[in-house]
């Protein structure tokens, strides 16, 4: 007779006592039973058939049908109902309620039936079986009946009432006995927890601890379980992730892909970089890569993305794995593989910008797989997709046609407001105009309201900047933006919540700020910048910068002394307020503002700041000399090992000269102590004291380079208009503008950097030449179309490019295609070897209507690297100037490498070892691709001044 147990209801599992536990003698009929069950041929049908026919079972082959028929459901991949819907099955289940098994079964047993029912998701039985295995357990339990239990909730990923109740009766007793728990019962109850999102921090410490204690008895798996727990509920445990992360590299050797695939994951899941660990882990990788499936691939790929760990050789074989045509790639993988790539490079504390690695043949076939299987994306798969291409400027029709469909069919049923800002932010970074999209976007947010958007500032910065690019304005959405942007507990309160602003918070504003020009908002843009003035926030040199460029784009001089005034105010040290304050007043002097001149001379007098500039504009108002005592420009001078970088409280490393402009504003005060007012050698003489005497390097055309820029005047004639792109302190615009004042010449001087062209207008001033150099501020790109606007066609007789050479080629085209070449006009290019220029001296010297040569010199200060000045001469009539630029794929690929390093050195030291052996690297790659100049040396002359000797024009 089966035990009598009186239940409130049959499938609730309230039992009020449980019978004594006991053991049966197995008869021949049971283990014949047995043997058939376990058949491996058996199908489901052939199993529910052995049920259908030997039924009752006893307990052991009651458990062992029940479980053989939920693994067989699961490696068949079967419908959960081709089981639970048979009445075969329900025979076997009504077994287990009626003769109360559960209650005899060995835990073990429990454990292996819990699981199987709960995989089948057969909610008539689970919260029975999970009720008597929590109460049993309270009656006594050994760490295997603990994380055995633990595991099958887990693995049936159930998360109902009964199973949560199970879990807190694991805890319960493991946290009691968590030190009688064996290697794999620790990691099997740390893995079951995280598993299903129950975040009980409390027990995994306990059992990190333990496993601390056991560590040399953890095996790999083990170790892999671990760390991953602590990663999936986001809990760190400093000691045992220091211990995983000096595994030693035989250890590490011997892991299975699981093993090491999960831990890499858990680390970077963590931020927790461990330089030994994941250069220990990559030959490992490497060796078994063939044996990968795509998630592990992807994983690995994601993991040293994330920890910033390059490693392109690792990289290539893992792309070159993921491509073998026997793998299937999911639409996850694809696009965590895509996103891998696309931030495999240097990023961090003081840019928000990523260098991936560009491999097209591998993301060809990326585009090519998304596309066919496109209605399988989910939008977060999409969003990841088209922002890795978008990223890595990879474009590809098909893809972003398919992809458009897919965020236009789940865009009302699924919006989530960061993968759709984030899509809009691919298509214009890749300037697809995609009205359709747009337009869909756009009806989209209003219908939900753009409160919805911009639930993060972020999104709606994104959005904003995405429809500024395409220059989409659909008036229902750009009302609903004006209403936003300028209403209270809005798009401003949520951005500047934490103050200082931040990096992201000041890369959102700028972005806000342009586009809502791009927009015709400008009032809005205006109206955040009053906003900012009001608080006396600092937000950053790109948004000062586009504030500048607007208040240019619109002649409103008086908006560009606001700017001006508010950096002065907020700038991070005296010496660059100070420098701002006199760029604020130089600017009231050239508009004829006298009284807005005084006060500002009045708020320096006050603040201390008075300098010697300051004071020649001072006597220049006929002012009373000043209450406070007149000192140089502040600057103090720091430890050689303190000049370019300095370590934060976070541990990271920063660019003094982004924080306050050390080099910059120590450059003004040699200056301004060193260089006689209006003697502009004598000034540049003090520029190159400055850099000689405190051995730093700065980014002028000094000396040698200075001689360049006057030859090509000398061979240009007497040029009437020079245009520059990258101002900096001042250097070379000055060398030129004192030639060219004799007949009348002028320079324009484009300036991303609002700091550097303050501080350039005090030399500028200083030098006595603010009337022949004007200063435009903003990118490049912004600011050339404003040349066809204000200018006569053919007016430029010299291009001087000094900005990210990977750029070049964008701009010199963009002054091409306006017409604004003279016939006789020469171009120039700094450093277009060192970081380098690939697509503009591919242009320049094989491919397009210019006769160029090269100037080969070393880098000012520093002698081991070795850097190319290009001087071009442009071929208005020939064949190639009626043709469109064309760059090759393996030139867009070395421009892409460039960049790497450039923004490599953003971020890190780049020794000059680096930079030569770069520098080499460049000189092979470019003769690869028939980038093989004329190249000239400069030399000495007789007082010591360098010269060179440039080619005359041969066509």
């Amino acid at each position: 007779m089966p035990p009598v147990m009186p239940y409130v209801n049959q499938f609730t599992g309230d039992a009020s006592f449980y019978p004594p536990l006991r053991k049966k003698g197995r008869s021949e009929r049971s283990v014949t039973l047995h043997r058939l069950i376990v058949m491996p041929e058996n199908s489901i049908e052939d199993l529910l058939q052995i049920v259908s026919e030997n039924m009752p079972f006893d307990t052991d082959n009651l458990a062992t049908a029940i479980h053989k028929l939920a693994k067989l459901r699961r490696n068949q991949n079967a419908m959960y109902e081709t089981i639970t819907e048979d009445p075969r099955w329900t025979m076997l289940i009504s077994q287990v309620v009626e003769s109360g098994t559960a209650f005899i079964w060995p835990m073990r047993l429990l454990a292996l039936v819990a699981w199987a029912v709960a995989s089948l998701r057969d909610r008539r039985i689970t919260p029975l079986l999970f009720d008597i295995a929590a109460k049993r357990l309270a009656m006594g339990n050994v760490p295997q009946d603990l994380s055995s239990l633990a595991w099958a909730v887990a693995t049936a990923r159930a998360k109902d009432s009964a199973a949560v109740a199970l879990l807190r009766q694991v805890s319960l007793e493991s946290a009691k006995t968590v030190q009688s728990f064996g290697p794999q019962d620790l990691a099997m109850c740390a893995w079951a927890f995280a598993k299903v999102a129950m975040r009980d921090t409390q027990l995994l410490h306990l059992f990190a601890d333990e496993a601390l204690e056991k560590y040399t008895e953890l095996n790999g798996q083990n170790l892999s379980n671990l760390v991953w727990s602590l990663a999936t509920i986001r809990e760190h445990h400093e000691p045992l992730m220091d211990a995983v992360s000096r595994t030693r590299a035989d250890t590490i050797q011997g892991l299975a892909q699981q093993e090491f695939s999960n831990i890499v994951w858990s680390f970077a899941t963590l931020l927790r970089t461990s330089e030994m660990l994941f250069r220990r882990t990559a030959p490992r990788v490497v060796e078994t890569a063939r044996d990968l499936d795509s998630q592990h691939l992807a994983n690995i790929a994601w993991a040293y993305a994330k920890i910033s760990h390059r490693d392109d050789g690792l990289f290539y074989v893992l792309s070159r794995e993921a491509m073998e045509s026997d793998r299937k790639c999911s639409p996850l993988n694809l696009a965590n593989l895509a996103w891998a790539f696309a931030s495999a490079g240097w990023h961090g504390e003081m840019s928000t910008r990523r260098v991936g690695l560009r491999d097209p043949k591998f993301f060809q076939w990326i585009a090519e797989s998304a596309v066919a299987m496109s209605p399988q994306f989910t939008s977060q798969n999409c969003s990841n997709l088209v922002w890795s291409f978008a990223t890595l400027r990879i474009g590809h029709q098909d893809l972003f046609e398919a992809m458009s469909v897919q965020v236009q069919g789940w865009l009302i049923s699924n919006f989530d407001p960061q993968h759709l800002s984030n899509v809009l932010w691919s298509y214009a970074k890749l300037a697809i105009k995609n009205l359709d999209l747009f337009e869909t976007t756009a009806d989209e947010i209003v219908k939900r309201g753009v409160e919805y958007l911009a639930r993060t500032p972020q999104n709606l910065s994104n959005t904003v900047w995405a429809y500024g690019v395409v220059v989409s304005k659909p008036r229902h959405l750009m009302a609903a933006l004006q209403h936003h942007l300028t209403a209270a507990s809005g798009f401003y309160d949520k951005l500047t919540e934490v103050r200082p602003l931040g990096k992201s918070s000041r890369a959102q504003l700028a972005m806000t700020v342009l586009s809502l020009h791009h927009l015709g908002l400008t009032d809005i843009a205006w109206h955040l910048f009053d906003q900012i003035s009001k608080d006396g926030l600092q937000a950053g040199g790109e948004a000062y910068s586009y504030w500048l460029f607007i208040a240019g784009e619109t002649r409103n001089p008086q908006r560009e002394i606001d700017v001006f005034e508010q950096m002065a105010r907020t700038a991070h040290t005296r010496g660059l307020q100070g420098a701002c304050w006199n760029a604020v007043v130089v600017r009231c002097l050239t508009l004829g503002d006298e009284s807005r001149a005084r006060r500002s001379l009045q708020v320096m007098d006050m603040e201390e700041l008075c300098n010697p500039l300051s004071e020649v504009l001072r006597q220049r108002l006929g002012l009373p000399a000043p209450r406070s005592a007149v000192g140089n420009i502040d600057w103090r001078r720091r430890e050689k090992d303190e000049h370019e970088w300095v370590t934060n409280s976070l541990g990271f490393s920063l660019r003094l000269n982004k924080i306050e402009y050390y080099k910059e504003v120590g450059t003004l005060h040699y200056i301004l102590r060193n260089g006689k007012h209006q003697d502009v050698p004598v000034i540049h003489r003090a520029i190159e004291a400055f850099t000689r005497e405190q051995e730093l390097w700065l980014k002028l055309a000094g000396d040698e380079k200075g001689a360049v820029l006057d030859k090509v005047l000398a061979l240009q004639g007497k040029a009437k208009l020079v245009v520059e792109v990258g101002l900096y302190v001042g250097y070379s615009s000055t060398r030129m503008a004192s030639q060219m004042r004799h007949w009348g010449g002028k320079v324009i001087s484009m300036e991303v950097d609002p700091y550097h062209a303050a501080i350039a207008r005090n030399t500028i001033e200083w030098a006595g030449l603010t009337d022949y150099i004007e200063i435009w501020c903003g990118h490049s790109e912004n600011l050339i179309p404003r040349l066809k606007e204000r200018l006569p066609e053919k007016s430029i007789d010299i291009l001087f490019f000094d900005q990210q050479g990977t750029k070049m080629h964008l701009d010199l085209q963009r002054i091409v295609d306006f017409n604004m070449l003279s016939d006789r006009a020469i171009m120039v290019g700094d450093n277009v070897l060192r970081p380098g220029a690939p697509q503009f001296m591919y242009w320049n010297s094989v491919a397009g209507p210019y006769e160029t040569q090269v100037v080969s010199l070393r880098e000012y200060k520093q002698e081991v690297v070795e850097d190319w000045m290009s001087v071009s001469f442009w071929l208005p009539h020939s064949a190639e100037a009626q043709i469109p630029m064309t760059i090759p794929e393996a030139v867009e690929q070395l421009g892409h490498d460039t960049d790497g390093i450039r923004w490599q050195s953003v971020e890190s030291k780049v020794s000059e070892q680096q930079w030569e052996s770069h520098s080499q690297r460049m000189r092979r790659e470019f003769a690869a691709c028939g980038i093989k100049p004329f190249e000239v040396v400069p030399f000495q002359d007789a007082e010591g001044r360098s010269q060179v000797d440039l080619r005359a024009k041969q066509s």
